[in-house]
């Protein structure tokens, strides 16, 4: 169980760079778009939609790195005034209260990705560039089931720390 443990935590953390690699490419490609633009009075046609689409991908790559980080936002104005035990009981009640809201986005987005993939739906990016959108939608599905699993180890994680202090 442990090297599966591991290789989650790797496989969180690649595509917590990845994440990271769109949002300098879409900087990169979105600078060179306004500076040809301005320049040459000449865009890249692709540029838009797809920078589009890939800030949509980052959050749902980077979302379970996060929490796996315990880097998010939180408001822990009570939280922070229990004590250890009481914070990890309702940090354990809300992930796995979590793990449920995200296994049913999963559910509902693998229908809706299906849906898409059975109709061909497909997204024209301009002249010569069209992605089927179940590529593109499939993410949330993916994006989901991955944060609802690090929901999953993280109630797992207080759980082990509510039964080592109970001893």
């Amino acid at each position: 169980m442990k090297w599966l443990n591991a290789v989650f935590t790797r496989l969180l953390k690649y595509l917590a760079v990845f994440a990271a690699f769109l949002i300098i490419f879409s900087m990169v490609v979105v600078a060179s778009n306004v500076f040809m633009r301005h320049a040459f009075d000449n865009s890249i046609w692709w540029v838009n939609g797809l920078v589009q689409y890939f800030l949509g991908f980052i959050p749902f790559l980077a979302a379970a790195w996060v929490l796996q980080k315990e880097r998010h936002v939180k408001m822990d104005l009570v939280l922070s005034r229990l004590s250890q035990r009481a914070q990890d009981w309702a940090t354990m009640v809300t992930s796995l209260l979590c793990v449920l809201v995200c296994l049913l986005i999963t559910w509902q987005g693998v229908v809706v990705v299906l849906d898409y993939y059975q109709i061909d739906y497909v997204r024209d990016f301009g002249i010569s560039l069209q992605l089927p959108i179940y590529i593109l939608d499939g993410i949330v599905p993916v994006g989901f089931s991955l944060l609802a699993i690090q929901f999953l180890r993280r109630a797992n994680g207080c759980l082990g720390r509510l039964r080592t202090s109970s001893k």
